[in-house]
């Protein structure tokens, strides 16, 4: 039996941050087309250090990506990248200019555990110029949010590699064991 995964408030209010940022239309607009029992869970306000289950964050994924995105998976990149921006303080910002991209590969499992559960990055086929990045114990992870997630790592690796790639090299959405983005960059520093 799946244990139902959890998603903590604070992705939850990400995702609301960026309807009111980018829709104009507001967040009622989007919350009025979830399910009653989804829409349940915005009546009071969402607790930033509350869990909630997963398909709560996922349901109002999908409803952003259906409406706002018009089922674009760009848009869906996009939200993750704009989630590094709320994410990050200045501090945080220079710190990723010195760190290495093996720690900060290192550091994801710390990132991941913060915002879900279960489940947690794991860094491979680490050289020079890349490594991968595997996320394990999370079987139940949403399409939309493995493109969400692509698009956060390209964001996040950004603010220390001009250069860097990511690409979702396989996904339990598509016959794979697990997900994994491979990324990439030349020895180039910003």
């Amino acid at each position: 039996m799946m244990t139902e995964g959890q998603a903590k408030g604070t992705v939850i209010r990400g995702l609301l941050r960026d309807i009111k940022n980018t829709h104009p239309p507001g967040i009622a607009d989007v919350l009025r087309r979830l399910s009653d029992e989804t829409r349940s869970y915005f009546e009071k306000p969402i607790l930033h250090g509350r869990w909630y289950p997963y398909r709560v964050f996922t349901a109002l994924l999908e409803t952003m990506f259906e409406h706002i995105g018009r089922g674009k998976p760009d848009y869906l990149i996009e939200v993750g990248r704009r989630a590094v921006d709320q994410d990050l303080s200045s501090f945080f910002k220079l710190v990723l200019t010195i760190v290495s991209p093996r720690i900060l590969g290192e550091r994801s499992r710390t990132f991941w555990q913060q915002k879900f559960r279960p489940g947690s990055f794991r860094v491979t086929d680490i050289e020079d110029t890349g490594y991968v990045l595997v996320l394990e114990g999370f079987p139940m992870i949403h399409p939309a949010h493995c493109l969400m997630i692509e698009g956060y790592i390209q964001a996040l690796g950004e603010h220390w590699r001009k250069d860097l790639e990511t690409v979702h090299i396989e996904c339990v959405h598509h016959r794979g064991q697990v997900c994994a983005w491979r990324c990439r960059w030349s020895g180039e520093r910003l």
